[in-house]
């Protein structure tokens, strides 16, 4: 590594010329450092591919089996979360609302009793007053 610099006794023009050249090999270091994690990603690679192969299985095989592990681990923290009731019209039980934008039928409804779908509070009542709240524990019946 090269020795630094007494830095306090440069002027600015010798400040300035030793900024431009750290700024350079800044940039230098950094397409070097891309390049040889890309080398070493790619080695990585391969010693995957050859233990998989020496294991006697098929590259198929395990990328299955990893993307499967990863979709499971997904829905059981999706139903892990899920959620515990949703909201459904009374005058046709078949329009139901969970969460996130408000579906056609919902804003119909909402503008047809001089409500604003844009309005948060105008929302949060018609939850509360004109649709009915169904436990998703509830057996239907």
């Amino acid at each position: 590594m090269a020795r630094q610099k007494d830095l306090s006794s440069l002027s600015a023009e010798e400040l300035n010329a030793l900024l431009e050249d750290t700024t350079v090999r800044l940039e230098e270091l950094q397409k070097q450092l891309q390049v040889r994690r890309e080398q070493e990603k790619e080695s990585f690679v391969q010693e995957l591919k050859d233990q998989i192969h020496a294991r006697g299985y098929s590259l198929q095989d395990i990328t299955q089996a990893l993307s499967r592990g990863a979709r499971s681990n997904t829905a059981a923290k999706r139903k892990a979360r899920g959620f515990r009731y949703y909201y459904q019209n009374p005058d046709d039980p078949e329009h139901t609302y969970t969460t996130g934008p408000f579906p056609k039928w919902l804003k119909d409804k909402m503008i047809a009793e001089n409500l604003d779908p844009e309005n948060k509070e105008h929302r949060r009542r018609c939850k509360e007053e004109r649709l009915t709240k169904v436990s998703r524990d509830t057996p239907e019946t």
